[in-house]
């Protein structure tokens, strides 16, 4: 169980339909660091399921295994603790911190959501929402199993690649519309770019900007943790590359 976390009453919320059923969101990543269009996709989602008659229990960001981020980050990355604290500081700055939590470390979202169906409502018809961004939809597809949905978020530099993608899958997952406009934009690799312009240059620009929350924003600054997402060197050690293969291996097979 996350901090804040509530166990579920085990009373059920089955209804004819659909509507009227528990839902649990998802979604996967580095998150390093987290920013505030992550927030916001987990707020998109949480409205349109709620807007199909669900009752979204949580939502929870799922941060990866230290060894995925320093395979892809290289110095740059943070530790798992680190990173599911800075979650937790973004849902708090937006208000979510009722429903929307941090969790890891896991390798896949799919496998964490049965996890926490069967430890809240093991006996309850419960849908499994993994919200996920277009690039790794792309690497890995969508999750179709009964009980599970996929909700999609775009990037917006390729909407027409994007649509034309989406014609050739039948069977729902759903285009959820990109974040607002003034955060489209917005990615981690963007976030460690600017952090190499130091505390004003960097992090208080960020946070200017509403990319990452004042929260947050204090937090890297505070621990100086900024300087080591701002960190471009490093090398992969030897064996890593096999073994993130194997990890993503895993995730396509959920």
């Amino acid at each position: 169980m996350t901090r804040g976390e509530k166990m579920g009453n085990g009373e059920s919320s089955h209804a004819p339909d659909g509507k009227g059923k528990r839902a649990i969101l998802a979604s996967g990543g580095s998150f390093n660091p987290i920013h505030s269009s992550h927030v916001e996709m987990m707020q998109t989602a949480k409205e349109r399921i709620e807007s199909e008659g669900y009752v979204v229990d949580s939502g929870y960001l799922v941060c990866a295994y230290d060894l995925h981020v320093q395979i892809k980050c290289k110095k740059a990355a943070l530790p798992v603790e680190t990173r599911i604290q800075l979650c937790e500081i973004a849902a708090q700055d937006a208000g979510h911190e009722s429903w929307l939590f941090a969790d890891g470390p896991e390798a896949s979202a799919t496998r964490y959501l049965r996890r926490k169906k069967e430890q809240k409502f093991r006996d309850e018809e419960v849908l499994l929402v993994c919200v996920i961004g277009e690039d790794l939809w792309r690497r890995i597809g969508s999750y179709n199993e009964d009980g599970f949905r996929t909700l999609i978020v775009p990037r917006p530099s390729v909407p027409d690649v994007f649509g034309r993608t989406l014609d050739n899958y039948p069977v729902e997952p759903f285009n959820l519309l990109p974040p607002s406009p003034h955060l489209s934009h917005c990615s981690s690799t963007l976030l460690r770019s600017y952090f190499q312009e130091g505390e004003e240059g960097g992090v208080r620009k960020a946070v200017k900007e509403g990319l990452i929350s004042e929260g947050v924003g204090e937090v890297l600054i505070d621990k100086k943790y900024y300087k080591t997402l701002a960190n471009t060197g490093g090398e992969y050690r030897e064996g890593e590359e096999g073994e993130e293969k194997e990890e993503e291996e895993e995730e396509e097979e959920e």
